[in-house]
């Protein structure tokens, strides 16, 4: 796990990013703790958690993780 400088979506955060996966969860709260990883763990994402950063934003942070700058 690694902290990042503000990805432009903190209106919808607390944001997690799962990566390499290319997973971006927004509005996440404590209690997703154990969803999130069960996701990860067994494929598939909480789709209640996702959809809610523009498309454009998410690639932007994408194309940056795949850099390996950050």
């Amino acid at each position: 796990m690694k902290s990042y400088l503000c990805f432009g979506g903190c209106a919808h955060g607390p944001n997690l990013v799962v990566y390499p996966q290319k997973v971006w969860y927004a509005g996440v709260k404590k209690e997703d703790a154990g969803e999130i990883l069960d996701s990860v763990t067994n494929g598939g994402t909480v789709a209640r958690l996702t959809g809610k950063v523009d498309k454009e934003t998410q690639e932007l942070i994408y194309q940056l993780l795949d850099t390996g700058l950050f």
